[in-house]
């Protein structure tokens, strides 16, 4: 009885797979879909336009055909905040992307086994740019919970030196995506302070996480981010393995502010703390 369960089961395996290769192919988009899809983007892209694909895992391909108009900027964003037109090219069925989930597409077409849907919406306006500017910033260490004397950071080519760490502008993988950020390693009984003297009034909006997938299954402790503005506001931003990219807001009033972000960790082994932060107009 048995041997004749196993060929059973076996011819129905077969089967299976045979059908799989005969539908699997009409339900993927065609070389000829993605060119289309990539002429009608490029027909009316403006600098300044987002382009993304869904899911996640036809990025490669779309990136094949439009790569040459998605800078780091773009591909390495924290939000799609700061950006007038999304333009999305999804598999059928797809939904729209958190990032314009709630705006009416402006273009709405099908092609071939690809959808290609345009959003138009308000954007912020950023004033400045805290990644973009960390040439500008002075860096320190001072031993964690102490107020001993600051130490300040080397010139390391485009990062400083923060006794063993290394501290520089780079795109980070967080939560198994690519972020545009300052990396800073934490070190051992030490905090790293970013500090920015001259900062604009508007809304302090930063997003921070853990780099590396090694690192985060090396170890699991929280990683403490702190933000002072003119030493009378702060917020403290804890940064665990499971919190992916994470949110943080303060508001900043009219005139120029110095802005500190101090990183560092009671258990700092594996801790790779992608920081970015930017200004936008309230």
């Amino acid at each position: 009885m048995r041997p004749a369960f196993l060929v059973v089961a076996f011819v129905l395996l077969a089967l299976v797979e045979s059908a799989l290769g005969i539908i699997q192919p009409r339900r993927t988009a065609s070389d000829a879909d993605w060119a289309l899809a990539a002429k009608e983007v490029r027909a009316s892209f403006q600098p300044g336009d987002l382009i993304v694909f869904t899911p996640e895992w036809i990025d490669p391909v779309g990136r094949k055909y439009l790569g040459d108009l998605m800078p780091i900027t773009m591909v390495g964003r924290s939000d799609a905040d700061r950006y007038a037109r999304i333009w999305q090219i999804s598999a059928p069925g797809d939904a729209a992307t958190a990032e314009a989930r709630s705006v009416l597409p402006a273009l709405d077409l099908g092609i071939g086994r690809l959808r290609l849907r345009r959003f138009d919406k308000t954007a912020v306006q950023v004033l400045r740019d805290l990644t973009t500017d960390f040439a500008t910033a002075r860096l320190f260490t001072h031993p964690r919970g102490t107020d001993e004397p600051e130490r300040t950071c080397a010139a390391d080519g485009d990062a400083r030196r923060c006794g063993p760490s290394r501290v520089e502008p780079r795109v980070v993988e967080v939560d198994y995506r690519p972020r545009r950020a300052v990396l800073v390693p934490v070190a051992a009984g030490e905090t790293i302070v970013l500090e920015h003297p001259d900062v604009p009034g508007g809304l302090l909006v930063g997003y921070a996480g853990l780099h590396d997938y090694y690192a985060r299954k090396n170890a699991d402790g929280a990683a403490l981010v702190r933000v002072r503005v003119d030493e009378t506001q702060s917020i403290t931003v804890p940064i665990r393995n499971e919190d992916g990219w994470k949110r943080f807001e303060l508001p900043l009033a009219p005139g120029t502010h110095r802005v500190r972000i101090e990183i560092d960790a009671e258990q700092p082994a594996w801790r790779l703390v992608g920081v970015h932060a930017e200004v936008r107009a309230p």
